[in-house]
């Protein structure tokens, strides 16, 4: 079913993920996701990896479902075999290097012993090791939402929003902004669906001060809704901002449905509840 007016779930993000829609980053993983499940189970020891090659995690990271899952789909989106046909288990070219550099042979010794050439084993490693660098870079990154998956890592995620948002700006493509950060494209994809819900809910802040104005108790809410304005404006933890913006919208729409006006007790509550969320 379509889940695209759910309650509190951004329209944008539903279409990004939306199964109906064609063109939605559902359709684009549908044919990884058997080897991401294989993999998330083999990394929970619930089974055996299909790859050589692995993301290994840190000790930290092995009770984190998010640090799992993000080992899991990297792995599976790294293109190492094709997602189906008869060859979809057959070990490529950078596998079977990956398997002969754990004997400590080198690159001339695996062109002999896989019967290609030196160049192309070295290239083959490379690829693997700039996999390895981009997926250590981005650990903390979800690549489906855009959003931090580690609290001790939002500085440098604000950092490269910043980064990202000025590349964009810049007009390069999704390409040239992967490249120049050392992202996958489709974290960079899901990042971009980020700051575009970043900018859409600045625009709604914009909207609910003008309605707020109208009412002479609402200064509390209005120096709220300008700090939350900056805060987002300046990438800081923008999913606790984003999420007081909702609830704002939607306490306003049921006040409106009830025929209620907007009193001292309506903005207290309001005011509670951002520090509740500011403070989560």
């Amino acid at each position: 079913t379509s889940t695209k007016f759910r309650i509190g779930l951004n329209n944008r993000y539903c279409y990004y993920h939306d199964p109906i829609e064609h063109s939605s980053q559902y359709k684009a993983d549908l044919p990884y996701r058997e080897i991401f499940q294989q993999e998330l189970a083999a990394l929970k020891k619930d089974g055996a990896s299909n790859f050589e090659f692995q993301f290994p995690l840190e000790d930290f990271s092995k009770g984190y479902e998010m640090d799992v899952r993000k080992a899991a789909f990297d792995l599976a989106h790294a293109k190492l075999r094709p997602t189906k046909g008869k060859n979809k288990l057959k070990i490529g070219l950078k596998e079977q290097v990956f398997r002969l550099r754990k004997y400590r042979l080198n690159f001339e010794e695996i062109a002999t012993a896989l019967n290609t050439t030196k160049h192309s084993t070295k290239r083959a490693w490379e690829s693997l090791e700039s996999l390895y660098r981009t997926h250590q870079n981005e650990q903390f990154i979800s690549s489906s939402t855009g959003e931090v998956i580690d609290q001790f890592s939002s500085d440098w995620h604000t950092a490269t929003l910043f980064q990202i948002n000025e590349l964009l700006n810049q007009g390069a493509s999704i390409q040239d902004i992967a490249k120049k950060t050392d992202f996958f494209s489709y974290t960079i994809k899901a990042m971009l669906i980020r700051i575009q819900d970043i900018n859409e809910t600045i625009q709604k802040i914009d909207k609910l001060m003008v309605q707020f104005m109208k009412y002479p108790s609402t200064q509390d809410i209005l120096e709220k809704l300008a700090q939350t304005k900056i805060e987002l404006l300046d990438f800081y933890e923008t999913g606790t901002r984003i999420l007081f913006i909702k609830k704002v919208e939607r306490d306003l729409i049921e006040l409106t449905h009830k025929r209620k006006k907007i009193d001292e007790l309506f903005i207290s509550q309001l005011i509670k509840s951002a520090h509740q969320v500011f403070s989560a």
